[in-house]
């Protein structure tokens, strides 16, 4: 390994779908071994989504994985109780502000959640209003059909029914129910221009992510990743060493933000990278891509 991991704790941040999970089957055949093998060396590893919690957690229970969730991308960090305690995390003032008001416990386990985008419900009376105002239709990521949003994003209808349990992030399109995306640039330049008058974040897409941090807080997977990094710090005292993995514009930032970025190919190639970016690219696609990466940390080798 890298002479700063001989020293510090390495934790693995990475994204799930299109790069853990093979978005295109939701299967995780191609990089489970690897998991194993870094959660056999003693690497804990966090995984960082745009899904709901609801979704994402299948594949938390399913992996038995015992670390922070971070999800909607970097809305809400689910804090197992078992890993960071909620008195542990009030303690510390940079948690306190964030923390929700109550526990939350699904399938047994206990969470502690920091919340940092305000909840989806006020953001769908905005985006309400909004509509009244726009010459065009947006379509709520939370209001589509299962059998919509299935035709758009592949999920069946029972992933669909869970991914549409978003909380803080909410996706949104510009088209009509059966008329798919609608590209206009004209459209898309007038509701970026709106949400920002209204003091929302967007981030586009396929899907426009649409947020509002509390407080007026930036809300991003690197912001959240940074404050997953101090939990782990207290866990590790030593010091920790972050490795970041995705496959997608949006996680950018936080593999540019980790000691060590990768990122993997989509099935139709690499998207684009920063300028004068230390993100290193990873030429398997997906899962196989995550796999490759893993396999060279664990070794000690370049990609």
């Amino acid at each position: 390994m890298h002479a700063d991991q001989d020293l510090e704790q390495t934790i693995i941040l990475t994204d799930m779908d299109g790069c853990y999970i093979d978005d295109r089957t939701a299967k995780d055949d191609l990089s489970r071994d690897a998991y194993d093998a870094a959660i056999e060396a003693e690497i804990p590893i966090s995984f960082v989504t745009g899904k709901s919690a609801a979704l994402a957690l299948l594949d938390i229970r399913r992996l038995d994985n015992p670390f922070p969730l971070i999800a909607e991308n970097g809305s809400v960090i689910y804090v197992p109780e078992d890993f960071l305690s909620r008195s542990e995390l009030e303690e510390h003032e940079e948690f306190r502000p964030w923390l929700a008001d109550e526990e939350r416990v699904e399938d047994n386990a206990t969470y502690n959640l920091l919340e940092y985008n305000i909840g989806v419900d006020e953001t769908t009376r905005f985006l309400h209003e909004l509509q009244k105002e726009l010459p065009f239709e947006i379509r709520l990521y939370t209001e589509m059909s299962p059998q919509e949003l299935g035709r758009d994003v592949g999920y069946d209808l029972e992933l669909a029914k869970l991914d549409q349990m978003k909380e803080y992030h909410l996706p949104v399109k510009i088209g009509t129910e059966f008329g798919g995306f609608d590209d206009d640039e004209e459209k898309i330049a007038r509701f970026k221009q709106e949400l920002e008058d209204a003091g929302y974040t967007w981030s586009r897409g396929r899907y426009h992510l649409v947020g509002k941090g509390r407080d007026n807080n930036e809300v991003s997977k690197e912001e959240a990743c940074k404050a997953l990094k101090q939990m782990y710090e207290i866990k590790y005292p030593q010091g920790v060493f972050t490795v970041g993995l995705g496959d997608s514009q949006s996680d950018h930032g936080m593999e540019e933000w980790a000691d060590k970025g990768y990122q993997v190919a989509k099935p139709k190639g690499h998207v684009e990278l920063p300028e004068n970016s230390s993100i290193i690219r990873v030429d398997g696609t997906g899962p196989e891509g995550w796999a490759m990466a893993i396999n060279a940390l664990l070794e000690g080798k370049p990609l």
